[in-house]
């Protein structure tokens, strides 16, 4: 006995697979048709971009031109002289003939002018005999002991060929609080005159070393 077969099922279930494929199908094609567009959209505008940059650099080319070519003309202008007319006044397209000159410079009665006016500014020389030129010598010697940094000798010469001092001192730097530096003088021979320091307790502070020292710095001395 033959069964006779519904096939509405099967038919049904065959044609929303087919729907399902056709609406996937028409998916991509929609997204592949927005990327294109967006494509496209890009590449008209970076033409546009740069189609806008050239024709800027154009016409910036032509400005510069255009300004070389009226500056080149005011200095001509400037620098022509026209016969019987006004420079300011002239049209550049005008007929006008126009006469170049040379300027013709006397060097020589300009260096002369410069010399004259140089000598009645120059102020008065002082004359030789109201200089008084000091030579003056030092010798320095390292101590760093105690609170005594250096030692000074200075020796002063009437002029640069003397043969001895005309007078002659000798001192020692201190290193004083706050980075201020002291003097302590031990030793001036003025005029023939030799006078030396007494030392007392608070100078002896001062120094940072013993009296013993302290003399011996005396005798470094040399004078």
């Amino acid at each position: 006995m033959n069964t006779p077969i519904d096939n509405r099922l099967v038919d049904s279930y065959i044609n929303q697979q087919i729907k399902f494929k056709n609406e996937e199908i028409r998916k991509k094609e929609l997204a592949n048709n927005r990327t294109n567009v967006a494509n496209k959209a890009l590449i008209i505008v970076a033409l546009g971009v740069a189609l806008g940059v050239a024709i800027y650099l154009a016409l910036a080319g032509v400005g510069k031109a255009q300004s070389f070519e009226q500056t080149k003309k005011n200095i001509n202008t400037t620098h022509t002289s026209i016969e019987g007319h006004d420079t300011d006044s002239v049209d550049s397209n005008s007929n006008i003939e126009v006469i170049s000159e040379d300027e013709l410079i006397d060097v020589d009665s300009l260096i002369k002018e410069d010399n004259k006016f140089k000598d009645i500014n120059k102020s008065t020389p002082v004359p030789d005999q109201n200089v008084v030129r000091d030579y003056v010598i030092f010798d320095r010697h390292d101590i760093n002991e105690g609170n005594v940094s250096r030692l000074w000798v200075g020796r002063k010469y009437i002029d640069e060929n003397a043969s001895s001092a005309s007078s002659s001192w000798c001192y020692v730097d201190l290193n004083g609080s706050g980075g201020i530096r002291e003097r302590v003088d031990l030793v001036n021979i003025e005029n023939g005159k030799r006078t030396a320091i007494n030392f007392t307790s608070n100078i002896l502070n001062r120094m940072g070393i013993s009296l013993t020292r302290a003399n011996q710095l005396v005798k470094k001395c040399g004078i």
